[in-house]
């Protein structure tokens, strides 16, 4: 496919050789602050701010207590109340199969002798 003047294919992905974005215009801000951070904050800093989290966080407070697990053992995941919309079709799905008698099957149909006759009916007494 060739690519458009955006730079994208027909069907409006990245085309090869696409220079992509400009990028994130605070990127070298950021970066040029923590390089500062780095050299200002000595090991020795470092260490205190740390012990100064776990002590906290033993103390109770659960700002720090929060902030030092989310480092620790990484952000939980978010709890879902609810399934998935997709999940959600194939529990339907599977559901409405469940109900339903299996393919092939074939209905039962009544034990009455008078739904099997030749059409008449014998009434008692004739």
């Amino acid at each position: 496919m060739t690519p458009t003047p955006t730079g994208r294919d027909g069907q409006g992905r990245f085309a090869p050789g696409n220079p992509g974005g400009p990028g994130n215009p605070n990127a070298r801000t950021a970066q040029r602050w923590r390089e500062r951070l780095a050299d200002i904050v000595t090991d020795d800093d470092f260490d205190a701010i740390i012990r100064r989290m776990v002590a906290d966080a033993i103390a109770g407070d659960k700002d720090a207590r929060s902030q030092l697990l989310d480092r620790l053992c990484g952000k939980p995941a978010p709890i879902r109340d609810e399934p998935e919309p997709e999940e959600t079709k194939l529990i339907f799905i599977r559901r409405l199969l469940e109900s339903q008698p299996p393919l092939g099957s074939v209905p039962a149909l009544p034990d009455d002798a008078s739904a099997q006759g030749d059409g008449e009916t014998s009434v008692a007494g004739d």
